[in-house]
């Protein structure tokens, strides 16, 4: 079977880039000073979704989420609705595991990001490896769109032929449209 996984991620706070830019997750590395307050993911089979979820994380080590450029995933939402760390992570990566592939519009930073949360959660490392050996495709960087190799999500949908999207900034809602991007780029491949 060949399923692909689509997914965002918004943090609970703006991220510093240039302290994490050459970092790699794990123990005291500056990905430690980022928590995820949601994880949103599309499946893909034969060019079809067949799966999507999204969770909002329950704050963990007391770190409140402000985030101005997420309004939507605010402290309360995520402490009222929000899934234990572990048990999101744990079904983000059950659904990853059936996958041959995982696309991201900025994939080095969900990717790192993921990683580095689910060492902190308590993800079994057999299933951190496994993880680790899927391949992987980046939107934003795997792509050649003309003119500009560093471009917004938007940008990218649009040129593809994507639709806008007004929902920007929620993890599922950006998955999805990185979905549809990525369907236009790869038809039934993906």
């Amino acid at each position: 079977m060949n399923r692909t996984i689509i997914f965002d991620t918004e943090t609970s706070g703006p991220v510093d880039f240039k302290s994490i830019s050459k970092a790699k997750p794990g123990k005291d590395s500056p990905w430690n000073n980022i928590n995820i307050a949601q994880i949103g993911y599309v499946v893909m089979e034969r060019g079809m979704v067949v799966e999507t979820g999204s969770y909002y994380i329950q704050p963990i080590d007391n770190d409140p989420v402000i985030n101005p450029y997420c309004p939507k995933v605010s402290h309360q939402i995520c402490t009222l609705l929000g899934t234990d760390p572990l048990i999101a992570m744990m079904q983000f990566f059950s659904t990853a595991l059936t996958c041959k592939t995982i696309v991201a519009h900025n994939l080095q930073f969900d990717y790192n990001l993921v990683l580095d949360f689910a060492i902190r959660v308590g993800i079994p490392e057999g299933m951190i490896n496994q993880f680790s050996y899927l391949k992987r495709f980046c939107t934003m960087r795997d792509t050649n769109i003309p003119g500009n190799r560093w471009y917004s999500l938007q940008r990218f949908c649009n040129a593809m032929g994507t639709p806008e999207f007004s929902d920007a900034h929620d993890a599922l809602s950006d998955a999805m449209m990185t979905a549809m991007a990525y369907k236009s780029m790869w038809g039934k491949r993906c």
